[in-house]
């Protein structure tokens, strides 16, 4: 079986200089994919709070916290892991 990526958020800087923002304007955080083959499913950079990530998860995919197997950090950044206690199984 092939891998299937899902984008579960898509990330936002707080404060975006070409728009002339000079200070930040939103919460930021980092994209949070899901990667599955069927085997294994991988969660990429749970950036949003725990209860916002676990509606979005089952939103986008189906899955619940606890159906995730392996959590992947890109960067140790809080804004790459604001959901990680979601994920206490993994």
């Amino acid at each position: 079986m092939a891998a299937r990526v899902d984008i579960v958020s898509i990330g936002t800087q707080a404060r975006n200089a070409f728009w002339g923002e000079q200070t930040g304007v939103r919460a930021e955080h980092a994209t949070t994919t899901l990667v599955r083959d069927g085997r294994t499913t991988i969660l990429v950079d749970p950036a949003l709070p725990p209860e916002p990530l676990a509606y979005r998860l089952d939103e986008r995919t189906g899955l619940k916290p606890q159906q995730i197997e392996i959590v992947f950090l890109t960067t140790f950044r809080p804004v790459h892991r604001l959901g990680l206690k979601l994920f206490d199984k993994a």
